[in-house]
């Protein structure tokens, strides 16, 4: 006598990220969802002020952004990503003041097509060209 095993895989694919925000006792998550399949997700008070942890995800599911606000500010660390995961900016928030700032050195010595295609810009907008004014002799 021979038992064989069978195992039904059922897989539902989502678009985009699942939510992962939990939210403090006294507030209610809130969350928007964008075409492309990423995802907003925050903490809100009765009154709609945000409050507490902030977290935006790209439509791979990768982290884009997280901090919290107070009061519907800015406050505490703020960590931002690209969508390979590679954390290319910070900033320290004092309730709405920006303190500091840290961005990535690599930053620097990639085109706005790399930029583009990591999500730290926006290649729908094209870069505006310099005007070069040239002197009469």
């Amino acid at each position: 006598m021979s038992f064989s095993l069978v195992f039904l895989l059922v897989v539902t694919a989502a678009k985009g990220p699942a939510p992962s925000l939990a939210c403090w006792p006294s507030t209610k998550r809130v969350e928007r969802s964008y075409p492309d399949g990423s995802l907003e997700e925050w903490c809100k008070e009765s009154d709609g002020m945000r409050t507490g942890p902030f977290q935006a995800k790209y439509s791979n599911g990768k982290l884009l952004s997280e901090g919290k606000y107070s009061s519907g500010r800015k406050d505490g660390l703020w960590r931002y990503f690209w969508n390979n995961g590679v954390k290319w900016r910070e900033e320290e928030w004092g309730f709405g003041e920006l303190k500091s700032s840290w961005v990535n050195p690599i930053v620097y010595t990639l085109s706005r097509e790399e930029l583009a295609a990591l999500g730290a810009v926006s290649d729908a907008a094209p870069v505006p060209k310099a005007k070069v004014e040239k002197k009469p002799k």
